[in-house]
């Protein structure tokens, strides 16, 4: 598993489970929360996947990085693969 650090802080990403901008749903603008502890933060199956949400949902003026949960091994944020239509 990995999950996501602001490199300066040194705390973690967790997404607080709103929307943004969906129909009928509640609205908010930033979704994200940053939490203390590794494990009350979002976690991500793949290093992809996370790298995918650090580059395109968080903000793109803080460094981050993933870091995998089992090995502690740390991962910069690379450029985003996905790009939406």
């Amino acid at each position: 598993m990995f999950v996501i650090k602001n490199k300066k802080t040194q705390k973690f990403a967790k997404h607080t489970g709103e929307t943004v901008g969906n129909k009928g749903l509640q609205y908010t603008e930033y979704p994200w929360e940053m939490v203390d502890k590794q494990e009350d933060a979002q976690q991500y199956t793949t290093l992809e996947h996370a790298n995918e949400v650090a580059f395109w949902e968080l903000s793109a003026h803080e460094e981050w990085v993933m870091v995998n949960t089992e090995t502690d091994e740390e991962f910069l944020k690379k450029v985003g693969k996905y790009f939406p239509v």
